[in-house]
């Protein structure tokens, strides 16, 4: 296996062009379910720019919640959430109690029942 320097998987920042991206998203879909208030499109921005950001190496939890941005009528940004983490293409990032706990007040606890997950993640 060859490591590429710079590569996005192995640098522990938050990447500049989704957090650009996410300044300009006017709402959040999680598991179908609309989400339009700004405090919590930029409560989302503030946790993935403060998780910790590593490789994608080991196998998550099949119970996740799909979190989709959106600017206008077009998806700009796709993460899956999941038991303390979030996930983009290539890397995931480990949540901390606080913003797990944010996690769960602003995105989750929004999703109807239904929607969600079999198992409780938190």
């Amino acid at each position: 296996m060859s490591l590429t320097v710079g590569c996005s998987a192995l640098n522990p920042a938050p990447k500049l062009s989704v957090m650009r991206t996410m300044k300009d998203a006017d709402r959040i879909v999680a598991n179908g379910h609309e989400i339009k208030d700004r405090e919590t499109i930029d409560g989302l921005r503030t946790v993935y720019r403060n998780a910790k950001w590593r490789p994608f190496l080991d196998t998550e939890p099949v119970d996740q919640i799909s979190i989709k941005l959106f600017s206008g009528d077009e998806q700009v940004l796709e993460f899956t959430y999941g038991a303390g983490w979030l996930m983009d293409e290539s890397r995931k990032g480990v949540l901390n109690e606080e913003q797990r706990q944010w996690m769960f007040d602003n995105i989750r606890s929004k999703i109807p029942v239904e929607n969600l997950p079999d198992r409780n993640i938190l």
